[in-house]
């Protein structure tokens, strides 16, 4: 559970000092890039026109 990797890193400052969340965001944000990028998943009006 994603808590759990929080606590185990000494908690939300803890996560902020090792730099967790920010690479947690970087990876979802990759990840919905590219799937936005194959066309995998689809946005209307962007890489989607009906």
């Amino acid at each position: 559970m994603k808590f759990d990797k929080i606590t185990e890193r000494g908690g939300v400052l803890g996560a902020m000092e090792t730099m967790y969340q920010r690479g947690k965001i970087q990876e979802e944000s990759l990840y919905y890039e590219t799937l936005k990028h194959t066309g995998e998943y689809p946005i209307i009006g962007v890489n989607n026109i009906s």
